[in-house]
């Protein structure tokens, strides 16, 4: 037997509602708050839209909610298409650890899931704690282990399937068959996130939350799949040219929930520049003007290297490029002082004078210890700006505990949530929204929630 999938298997049988602390279901409400105010945030924009779309062209007998627009489906695609808006801003939040990740990105496969079983709140909450343990664990475990391409999003459609498995009541037998279709069939590659990024970035782990969550529901209905797809031959460790033993789980043997380390993001853009960022901003009230800037430099760790290792760095064509580019974001926080989502519009990063800034952007990993380190915690970043005064303006940013910690308050999720849902949204029914996922466990019916996250008819 695979002892992986043996892993795997228990951990999703044994965990109950009843086996999480209240700071675990405290810190899950407030991730979930988040993710579905970043989907509805990300409505607006193309490949959301076409998400949906794609999402109100199937029919089910068990359906699931399209947030936004309200289209009931399967299931799978609307793991697909509330994934799809989740994940566009890049806004939801991030996990900096052995593996790091965006755990979030598990939470739409956990709603339809629940919804399709016409389960509860404490469903929600338990089975995203299971998703983000199984994502997180997994990626913990085979940390630089993982060669050939292979991305970070392969262990979402292991979680998204073993967490299915055990919402829609599958047996041991039944979890290892989908466990076995999900590894087997559906494993992502990091060129994803290459080049002039397209819209797939953001429908990566989508994706692979729906081929989870439909390899649950085909074993549900008696499709079997293959065994020892972690160990055997032709299986994921000898084509991935990994070899790994599984780490232990959140609440397994005092291991901490790894929901426990996952941070609310203040910047819609990718966590390794969030520290670049926030030194930026403190420099900004000190130019004069963009005119007056001579140079920009950054120095990160190796973990911040991703954002500046290709020439499309410093001339995006895409948003997703953009919300990935350290020449980029240093200027527009240095110039604007801000990050917002209006400033991915494509008047701005392709704006002659905010191109002309960004060729004057250099990005080296710093000779500091911290920027050595590529985790846990952000990397450490110097950003280092020449006027053509002769002056040099200089800022040291590391992680901001602080920020970190206020952004998990109401007030700190009111303020980067409530612009964006009340966008789409009356301010009424913003409030029962949130009032809901805030009082998650006290639930009865997740499709009530989900009901309050579809917009009126005149701002689909």
């Amino acid at each position: 037997m695979d002892q992986l999938t043996e892993r795997l298997v228990e951990y999703a049988l044994a965990l109950s509602y009843e086996d999480l602390p209240p700071e675990v279901v405290e810190r899950t409400k407030r991730l979930i708050l988040d993710t579905v105010g970043c989907a509805l945030g990300a409505a607006p924009w193309q490949a959301p839209s076409v998400a949906r779309a794609l999402a109100a062209d199937v029919q089910s007998r068990t359906p699931a909610t399209v947030m936004v627009g309200g289209q009931q489906t399967s299931p799978d695609m609307a793991a697909f298409a509330n994934g799809v808006m989740t994940r566009y801003l890049d806004y939801n939040d991030y996990c900096y650890t052995r593996g790091r990740g965006h755990p979030s990105d598990t939470i739409a496969p956990v709603l339809a899931a629940v919804e399709a079983a016409r389960g509860d709140g404490k469903s929600v909450i338990l089975g995203t704690v299971m998703a983000y343990d199984l994502l997180l664990g997994l990626s913990d475990s085979a940390a630089h282990g993982v060669s050939r391409g292979w991305g970070g999003a392969s262990f979402q459609v292991i979680a998204a399937a073993t967490v299915a498995s055990r919402l829609f009541g599958l047996t041991r037998a039944q979890m290892r068959q989908a466990i076995g279709m999900a590894v087997s069939s559906h494993i992502s590659l990091h060129r994803s996130r290459g080049g002039q990024i397209s819209h797939w970035k953001a429908a990566t782990s989508a994706n692979d939350s729906r081929n989870g969550v439909f390899c649950a529901l085909a074993t549900r209905l008696g499709m079997t799949g293959p065994v020892d797809v972690f160990a055997g031959k032709g299986g994921f460790f000898q084509n991935t040219g990994s070899q790994f033993e599984l780490l232990p789980l959140g609440g397994q043997h005092g291991t901490p929930f790894r929901i426990m380390g996952a941070e609310i993001k203040g910047f819609p853009a990718g966590y390794p520049s969030h520290t670049g960022i926030e030194a930026a901003l403190a420099l900004h009230p000190q130019i004069p003007s963009a005119a007056d800037i001579k140079a920009i430099r950054l120095f990160t760790g190796p973990s911040g290297m991703g954002y500046a290792s290709e020439a499309a760095c410093w001339h995006p064509e895409t948003r997703e490029r953009a919300d990935h580019s350290h020449p980029f974001l240093l200027v527009l926080a240095l110039t604007e002082g801000s990050v917002e989502i209006c400033h991915f519009e494509e008047g701005y990063y392709t704006h002659p004078k905010i191109v002309a800034l960004m060729q004057k952007v250099q990005v080296q990993v710093g000779n500091e210890p911290e920027h050595q380190q590529a985790g846990p915690g952000m990397p450490t970043a110097v950003v280092e700006v020449d006027l053509h005064s002769s002056a040099t303006l200089r800022m040291k940013q590391g992680f901001n505990a602080a920020r970190a910690a206020y952004l998990r308050t109401d007030q700190g999720q009111d303020e980067k949530l409530r612009p964006m849902v009340e966008a789409l949204l009356p301010t009424a029914q913003t409030d029962a929204l949130f009032q809901s996922l805030r009082t998650l466990e006290q639930q009865r019916d997740i499709r009530d929630v989900l009901a309050l996250t579809i917009a009126p008819t005149d701002k689909r």
